[in-house]
């Protein structure tokens, strides 16, 4: 099992790899996401989406363990796709911005 570490803070998701690798086209069941949460994030439901570069995303709520897998959407066809985070609470939605 392969697991990498985010850290959730303000408007951002931080990896020290870059980019992530989620695997190789085809792959799952391999890749773990950990989630570390700073700030606001700790008192937040999230919601991990998986923007593959073809197809539609998939969206998997975070457990309490803050792990979260790697779905086969995320990896069923090659190329370079995009993680969001989405943190929700009583009447508040913040949503992680895409690093360029």
């Amino acid at each position: 099992m392969i697991m990498h570490e985010i850290t959730l803070d303000e408007y951002t998701a931080q990896c020290a790899e870059q980019p992530i690798r989620l695997g190789t086209e085809g792959s799952y069941g391999v890749e773990k996401l950990r989630v570390m949460r700073k700030g606001e994030w700790v008192d937040y439901d999230i919601i991990v989406a998986f923007h593959p570069p073809k197809g539609e995303s998939v969206q998997i709520r975070l457990g309490s363990d803050n792990v979260v897998s790697v779905p086969a959407e995320a990896t069923a066809v090659a190329g370079t796709g995009e993680l969001t985070f989405a943190g929700y609470t009583d009447g508040v939605r913040q949503i992680s911005v895409s690093r360029s």
